[in-house]
């Protein structure tokens, strides 16, 4: 499996999914053969999530490099409405959408936990409770100091 420009051996790509619910695809807009594998990368998530059903979201990368696209945008959201995942385009380079990725998947893993596809109480790690500000309890604001009144 190839990240970025290095090759990097399925066994360690695996250990990427192991107890995931969330993945991010993300391929290359100026590399149409990065797209191009978007599906293989889609079965290689699943059977490694299995029995679970991971959540997708696809990512288009270098949105900022307009002149150099080689897939277009339409066809991207054509594939993503194809297997229910939301499409997002971002650049890292000027920051553009990439917050928005998180909150994407994030929003849609929480859509399928109040659906009661993910339980965060089940002993399988994918997905589990943790903080939550409503637990925690108020700080107390520290006592006023009073000022002497001189003489």
């Amino acid at each position: 499996m190839k990240f970025g420009h290095k090759v990097v051996p399925r066994s360690i790509t695996q250990s990427y999914y192991r107890n995931s619910v969330g993945v991010v695809l993300v391929f290359d807009l100026c590399q149409r053969t990065s797209f191009e594998h978007i599906p293989t990368w889609m079965m290689e998530a699943r059977r490694s999530i299995e029995p679970r059903a991971p959540t997708f979201v696809l990512v288009g990368s270098k949105a900022d490099q307009e002149t150099r696209r080689e897939v277009m945008t339409d066809e991207a959201q054509r594939f993503a409405d194809l297997y229910d995942m939301p499409y997002v385009e971002c650049s890292a380079v000027s920051g553009h959408n990439v917050s928005l990725v998180f909150e994407v998947l994030a929003a849609r893993v929480r859509d399928r936990i109040v659906a009661g596809q993910y339980d965060p109480d089940d002993s399988w790690e994918g997905v589990r409770r943790g903080y939550s500000a409503a637990d925690q309890a108020p700080l107390r604001e520290p006592p006023a100091t009073r000022r002497r009144a001189c003489c």
